[in-house]
């Protein structure tokens, strides 16, 4: 309901707008019958620029306008010059700040060459360069190559010799050359004559020997004419009194003649005159005794004495322990019943006895292998097969149980 209140409203208004304006219109066409425009100086409504024509437009006090052109402007240019090249044009670019644009072309300036002459040598074409003066173009105009000019270089030829080829050597003259080559120059043949004065006559130990030498080099040879025995022949020899070097080293000079060539002989030998002081060593019960004799100079030399030690003379056992009367030294005499024995029961200087009256003398080693209890024997082992370092004279007729 109130939306069609709300139409009719808006209808309402529109009618009395319209009849408004009809009005209004009406009487402003009465009154332009009556009225003359003063259109006043006018006002720019478009500026002008250099593609488009400007408007100005004039209005009269009854709000009627009119419009006129204004003339395009004049276009404002900047210069922009590029310099020509040799093969390039240039240019002068004009530009206005519309973007239009036009150019004045510049020709291009072609090449100012400058020319230099590099000679020919004997391994390169020489050549008329021109460049231009004022960018990189150029280009080369060949001369022919020169011919070798060869000289003899007696600095660095080698004359042959009667052993040895020669070389003649031969350089170009030409300048910045350094070409060259050689040529062989044969050898000569060697011209030998006998040189008496290296004729060598035969001795016992010098070949007798005719030396020959070429007369045109160092070379020679030699060829013997009779071979040297290869030794002296001593006569009788004498001998200096003897005169010490060094401690009891003295040295004697001995002196001869060859009974073939008389030239001297001689030799040297080196006596020792010792004074050697002795020490004895007197055998125990378990070493065997010695004779160490003694120099000042430090020499030494030893001889046995007493070869075989002692036997140790046990004295009457004290609760079932034997002393030696000469040495001190102690055993414990253990019977082994039937081959049994227990580890606890023995020490290092325990002396077992078995069943067949044989001795087992028990030492640290031994100790340290036996087992806790252990079965013992003992047989008798043939001497003959004991190794080489087993003293068997030490051990006489005495039998060896194993």
């Amino acid at each position: 309901m109130k939306q069609n209140l709300r139409k009719v409203l808006m209808l309402l208004a529109l009618l009395t707008l319209c009849v408004a304006l009809c009005i209004s219109f009406a009487s402003c066409k009465k009154k332009v019958e009556e009225h003359t425009h003063e259109w006043g100086e006018g006002k720019v409504t478009t500026e002008a620029t250099c593609t488009t024509e400007g408007v100005m437009t004039y209005t009269c006090s009854c709000n009627e306008t009119k419009t006129e052109p204004i003339a395009k402007k004049e276009h404002t240019y900047t210069e922009v010059r590029v310099e020509p090249t040799c093969t390039e044009a240039g240019a002068v670019l004009h530009t206005c700040t519309c973007g239009h644009s036009y150019s004045d072309p510049i020709p291009a300036l072609g090449h100012s060459y400058t020319t230099t002459e590099h000679a020919a040598t004997c391994s390169s074409y020489g050549y008329t360069l021109s460049e231009c003066k004022n960018c990189d173009a150029e280009y080369k105009k060949l001369t022919t190559i020169l011919d070798h000019n060869y000289v003899l270089d007696t600095e660095h030829s080698v004359a042959a010799t009667c052993a040895h080829d020669g070389s003649n050597v031969y350089v170009c003259q030409n300048e910045g050359c350094q070409y060259s080559y050689s040529e062989t120059v044969k050898a000569t043949a060697h011209k030998y004559v006998l040189d008496p004065t290296q004729t060598q006559e035969v001795s016992c130990l010098v070949h007798g020997q005719n030396t020959y030498v070429c007369q045109g080099c160092d070379s020679s040879y030699t060829v013997v004419t009779q071979a040297a025995k290869g030794k002296h022949t001593a006569g009788e020899w004498t001998e200096s009194d003897p005169v010490l070097v060094e401690g009891c080293n003295y040295k004697i000079v001995e002196t001869t003649k060859c009974v073939d060539c008389q030239e001297d002989m001689s030799r040297e030998k080196i006596i020792q005159k010792h004074d050697h002081q002795v020490v004895v060593t007197e055998p125990t019960c378990t070493t065997p005794g010695s004779l160490v004799y003694t120099c000042a100079c430090g020499d030494t030399y030893s001889k046995d004495y007493a070869v075989n030690p002692n036997a140790h003379v046990w004295g009457e056992p004290v609760e079932g322990v034997y002393t030696c009367t000469e040495c001190g030294a102690t055993k414990k005499e253990l019977v082994v019943e039937n081959g049994e024995v227990s580890k606890d029961n023995v020490t290092a200087d325990t002396e077992l006895k078995l069943d067949n009256n044989t001795t087992m003398q028990m030492d640290e080693t031994l100790l340290e292998q036996l087992p806790e209890n252990v079965q013992l024997g003992a047989d008798v082992v043939d001497k003959s097969t004991l190794p080489d370092n087993v003293d068997k004279e030490r051990i006489g007729d005495n039998p060896v149980y194993d």
